[in-house]
């Protein structure tokens, strides 16, 4: 990890720290080992009674909202002496998150990212729709036959728009949707989902780039609630702190394109050092999945995307605006101020960053493909593989596919909402990613000139890591590459 990645997962954990002082969330009951396993059996769909009180599915309904600026107090506790002064709080916006919720939120972003998605990013409106309903479900008697009614009937559209979440040309054209389960932990609740068609479909939606999720204790474990959304010219940017990446997301909802004063389509991105900057015509790159973390002194940046015809910006504020997976999720007391205090030191001692450059070192997997020779050439050490265009005209990848010893992957696993390139007409110099999901992302290799895609696969999917596997297209042996020479070339016919 750079020392700028080390400084953000040193403000994200401190801010959460601060956040954590708040009152535990609120109870619906004490859980039960012996029922809970009973939260995650089979459930009907949204509005259909269910005789058992198990986890419930979401409404799936379309949403809006004008996101809402009050940050949420932290209670404090009554010693009986003198008020002292609070600490100062971290700089940038703020709202106190739930660990319980939190780790929910990495789950869901670490599934989004296997599907090739931009990640989720923390909204406050949502987080106060769902806490809300939470609280509803969780007072009643019983459980209710369909989770998504509020306590006047309304829907999960119905809340968001009287919260005030933009919609798109009309009222029933806004991105949101709730989805519920109970279950004993995180994991379970993910598991629950994506079993279900209905919740699936709403988690890889490429529509929704915000969140908000409640965690309340329930009888059978807690009950979750989780609130997607998406709106017009908001086009979230994400820090993921271990590996010092910066993810960004583009506009995907299905009426997006109905007419609006919005952009449509982001076709190109820049970073910007200050929200005052504006863009340098000269300056766009094509949009990609993510880029290292620009060297911008730690402080707040912005991130610029057009379509050719309108610019639209999003703020990033180190240690607020984090990608939460469940491996950076924030640690005790006593573990942050050791980690931001080393990431200090590593800051004040390291006077070479990488800044924006695409370079990972050789030592955490980055090879060189050789210039010019074959048509493609493919870098793979255990994590990670990747497909780069090396010759001199862009290439038509329809059919490719890739032969391993158990498993057969195909060119269109890259083919997702995040790709940013054409599959028949895939640019020279750039590059593709398949990452192990247990990794981090390390960067695409030296040689690559934007990577158009990274989708993060599963233990199974893995192709290029033992024995040999085979490069074909349409069926045609191109090359037969060894697992332990990490790099391979072929030429197409």
């Amino acid at each position: 990890m750079n020392a700028n990645a080390r400084v953000f997962l040193a403000l994200a954990l401190l801010s959460l720290i601060v956040a954590a002082c708040g009152a535990p969330s609120e109870s619906g009951g004490e859980a039960s080992a012996d029922d809970a396993g009973a939260a995650e059996e089979a459930e009907e769909p949204a509005g259909e009674q269910s005789d058992e009180p198990a986890a419930e599915e979401e409404s799936g309904e379309p949403a809006a909202e004008a996101e809402a600026g009050e940050a949420g107090e932290a209670s404090q506790e009554e010693t009986g002496e003198p008020a002292e002064e609070e600490a100062a709080e971290p700089e940038g916006p703020t709202f106190e998150y739930d660990p319980e919720a939190l780790a929910v939120i990495a789950e869901l972003n670490q599934w989004r990212l296997v599907e090739g998605l931009w990640p989720f990013k923390p909204n406050e409106t949502l987080t106060e729709l769902a806490l809300e309903q939470a609280e509803y479900v969780n007072a009643q008697p019983s459980f209710p036959t369909d989770v998504h009614a509020g306590p006047d009937g309304s829907k999960p559209k119905d809340r968001a728009l009287a919260a005030g979440w933009p919609h798109y040309s009309n009222e029933d054209q806004i991105a949101i949707t709730e989805i519920t389960v109970v279950a004993t932990d995180p994991v379970g609740a993910i598991n629950w989902w994506n079993g279900s068609p209905v919740h699936h479909d709403s988690v890889v939606d490429p529509a929704y780039r915000e969140i908000g999720v409640a965690a309340l204790e329930h009888p059978w474990g807690y009950l979750y609630v989780a609130v997607l959304g998406g709106r017009p010219d908001v086009l979230p940017a994400l820090v993921e702190p271990d590996s010092g990446r910066l993810h960004f997301s583009a506009e995907r909802y299905r009426w997006a394109g109905s007419g609006g004063d919005w952009l449509i389509d982001a076709k190109e991105i820049q970073v910007l050092d200050s929200a005052e900057a504006e863009p340098d015509p000269a300056a766009w790159l094509p949009w990609q999945y993510s880029i290292n973390v620009p060297d911008v002194g730690g402080g707040a940046f912005n991130v610029a995307y057009t379509d050719g015809s309108r610019v639209t910006t999003a703020e990033v504020q180190p240690g607020f605006d984090t990608l939460w997976l469940p491996g950076n999720l924030p640690q005790e007391e006593e573990e942050v101020v050791e980690v931001a205090e080393a990431a200090e030191e590593a800051a004040a001692s390291d006077d070479a960053g990488t800044g924006g450059a695409e370079t990972p070192s050789e030592s955490e997997g980055a090879a060189t493909p050789a210039a010019g020779g074959s048509d493609l050439t493919f870098v793979y050490k255990d994590i990670s593989f990747a497909l780069l265009n090396t010759s001199s005209e862009p290439l038509d990848l329809t059919g490719l596919e890739f032969v391993g010893e158990s498993v057969t992957t195909s060119v269109t696993r890259w083919d997702t909402a995040a790709l940013s390139g054409p599959l028949d007409a895939f640019p020279v110099g750039d590059c593709m990613m398949f990452i192990d999901w247990s990794s981090r992302d390390l960067g695409p290799p030296s040689g690559c000139r934007f990577r158009l895609s990274a989708v993060f696969i599963s233990p199974d999917e893995i192709f290029w890591t033992e024995g040999k596997f085979e490069v074909r297209l349409g069926g045609e042996l191109l090359a037969t590459c060894d697992a332990g020479a990490e790099r391979c070339e072929a030429d197409l016919p």
